[in-house]
């Protein structure tokens, strides 16, 4: 069994779980079965100051420019970060209590370095009593409670192929590619704004930074891509769109209404495309290069459990249309074995491994992974090698 337990410490405390997407960053407690808020990672830079946005606002704020500090799952701007989750801390959660556990989910790919810094910020500039970190990609397959799984997991900044073996991670065999959510976003924003002006839900759009008015809008597309675009059960090239039928007209926040046609077919598509540009096959034929990489007496068992996650597979018929393609191909044999899975509810999909380290904070062994402030003086932030599993 691959989650130990044992009788829980009258002292135990519930952990902050941070998690930093592309887009979005989930927040909460452990033990709870979604995030309590979901808040954009991105933030606005006013002078000296940073401002969190939020999607519901009506108005967004003026003179000041939208920045990023996360791109391709890493952080790339580390003077951002203390000042964010101290943002999230006051802001978010309502505390100013730092003396909680504060536990971070590691993105698929995380760098040594990145790790090491990231423990150095948070009993540095941070000074939480505690501190875990733990790999999404582990976590996701909590949910499932399985320890041999092929774990798709398809979000914003990209789609990751990654095998889980006997609860370990086989970082040679796991793969990434830049398409996946924001990248399919990009192509419908450029069809879209051909057709019409987008300005977004914004009242004061008009008074925005460029930076902002770009934000919001790009906001407004994936509200668009989200409630609109549907995968075929077949590859497009045998779907014959008629406009009179197949055609639909959404309305815009400002009173404008836009037709949609056969971009909403097509770029979902893409995720089964070749794009030579981006050196990238379908997500049918990563799966089989990803399988190729595995030893061979251990690609029956992965090919019969491969687990769908992420924002980008919410589309409409993804999972099966993937298993199609799949089984479509030849991987050693195998594809007509293949078998895939999808977590029942939204939020499993959406939060996979933000629910893992749900699980794994409100265990009874908790506290015995925890690096401490103690721990961090005595033995420096490598200690945070021999705390993580996977």
């Amino acid at each position: 069994m691959y989650l130990p337990g044992s009788n829980k410490n009258p002292n135990f405390q519930i952990p902050v779980i941070i998690e930093f997407g592309t887009l979005n960053t989930r927040v909460g407690y452990g033990g709870h079965d979604c995030p309590q808020a979901i808040i954009p990672t991105d933030y606005v830079q006013k002078d000296e100051d940073l401002q969190g946005l939020d999607w519901f606002s009506p108005l967004l704020p003026e003179k000041g420019d939208h920045k990023q500090f996360i791109k391709n799952g890493q952080i790339q701007d580390w003077d951002v970060v203390g000042k964010f989750i101290r943002n999230i801390m006051k802001n978010t959660l309502h505390t100013q209590q730092y003396d909680v556990p504060l536990f971070l989910v590691e993105p698929p790919m995380q760098t040594r370095e990145n790790r090491i810094k990231m423990v150095e910020l948070m009993f540095e500039e941070c000074n939480f009593s505690s501190f875990y970190m733990h790999k999404g990609p582990l976590l996701s397959s909590y949910i499932f409670a399985k320890d041999t799984i092929l774990l798709i997991d398809s979000g914003a900044e990209g789609t990751y192929i990654i095998p889980i073996q006997e609860g370990y991670i086989n970082q040679k065999a796991l793969m990434r590619t830049e398409i996946g959510g924001e990248y399919l976003t990009k192509q419908l924003s450029k069809i879209l704004t051909q057709k019409k002006q987008i300005k977004s839900f914004a009242k004061n759009y008009d008074n925005l930074s460029p930076s902002l008015k770009n934000w919001s809008q790009m906001e407004l597309i994936r509200e668009i891509k989200h409630n609109q675009c549907k995968l075929l059960e077949f590859s497009i090239d045998n779907f014959n769109f008629n406009d009179a039928v197949d055609s639909t007209v959404y309305d815009l926040p400002d009173g404008q209404k836009i037709e949609l046609g056969k971009e909403i077919y097509e770029i979902p598509e893409m995720m089964f495309q070749e794009i030579p540009e981006c050196n990238f096959m379908g997500l049918n034929n990563l799966v089989r290069q990803v399988i190729e990489k595995v030893e061979t007496d251990q690609r029956k068992e992965l090919i019969q459990n491969i687990m769908i996650v992420g924002g980008n597979s919410q589309t409409l018929q993804f999972e099966q249309r993937l298993q199609k393609e799949i089984t479509d191909i030849d991987i050693f044999g195998l594809q007509n074995k293949c078998k895939t899975f999808t977590p029942p509810n939204k939020e499993e999909k959406l939060y996979s491994s933000w629910l893992g380290a749900s699980i794994v904070g409100s265990m009874n062994t908790f506290d015995s992974m925890l690096m401490t402030k103690r721990d961090y003086e005595e033995h420096g932030s490598i200690l945070i090698e021999r705390k993580i599993l996977g």
